[in-house]
């Protein structure tokens, strides 16, 4: 078995600030036994956020369940019938588990599509905002009706391959010419790349207001809000994430 070889690690760092270009609130609201299958609050919102100037389709619904063990058969057909409107439907244990705008249920209901829930009906659902700057109004709208809960915020970022790339190539640049005056100072020559090692650091999404209340910042995540939660306090919101590159590099060196 030959020895090892003599070798020097060079490691370098390459990180940049993102801001967010686009953001998801997840919401949830529970109501009383809703006929249409759609609670009340979700069609005031959607009057609220159209009138703000938000997409016809910002608002989309997760998910809907019932307090009882199981949706009636009635629903699962009528909902069948709906499906083109609705982008598909499934029903998984006592849940029926939708991904549709809410301007499609009101389509599906208008024709017939009506789900019979139980006693409660709880609806798990979200803002989609196209732009990072509507987030603060979308929160603004959001506490204004107080039967919706905000559950989290989930920032967007723009990061593709190409620029994950170019942060490595630029570590490795800094690399080699770091290597090279270590291998000098050190008297020896440089005799090619024994490992390479590459790690990138990416931005968390999710942003909870039990961060907030706790005053504290999740990893590699950072927002900032008003200390006062009125309406109006949300609009100054800003989120941003560092994101970058980590490599190491270990030379094998000769004449040491």
């Amino acid at each position: 078995m030959s020895p090892a070889p003599d070798t020097i690690a060079v490691c370098e760092y390459q990180f940049q600030e993102l801001v967010a270009r686009g953001s998801d609130v997840d919401c949830s609201v529970t109501s009383a036994r809703a006929p249409s299958g759609v609670p009340p609050a979700l069609g005031e919102l959607r009057a609220s956020l159209r009138a703000a100037g938000f997409v016809e389709d910002c608002l989309q619904i997760d998910g809907v369940s019932r307090d009882n063990d199981s949706i009636g058969c009635a629903a699962v057909g009528a909902l069948g019938v709906g499906a083109a409107l609705l982008g598909g439907a499934s029903v998984w244990g006592g849940d029926l588990l939708l991904v549709m705008s809410l301007a499609g249920a009101v389509a599906a209901l208008a024709i017939g599509a009506a789900p019979v829930f139980g006693r409660a009906t709880a609806c798990r659902f979200r803002v989609r905002c196209d732009d990072a700057e509507k987030t603060g109004r979308a929160l603004d709208i959001l506490g204004a009706h107080t039967k919706i809960s905000i559950v989290a915020t989930r920032w967007r970022y723009e990061l593709d391959a190409e620029q994950l790339g170019a942060w490595s190539e630029r570590c490795v640049a800094r690399a080699n010419a770091r290597a090279a005056r270590i291998a000098a100072a050190l008297g020896c020559a440089l005799a090619g790349v024994h490992s390479y090692e590459e790690a990138h650091e990416l931005p968390e999404r999710a942003f909870t207001p039990e961060v907030f209340a706790a005053g504290g910042e999740p990893a590699r995540a950072r927002g900032s809000l008003s200390s006062v939660a009125e309406p109006g306090e949300f609009t100054a919101l800003t989120n941003t994430a560092r994101a970058g590159a980590r490599v190491i590099v270990r030379y094998r060196i000769a004449n040491l």
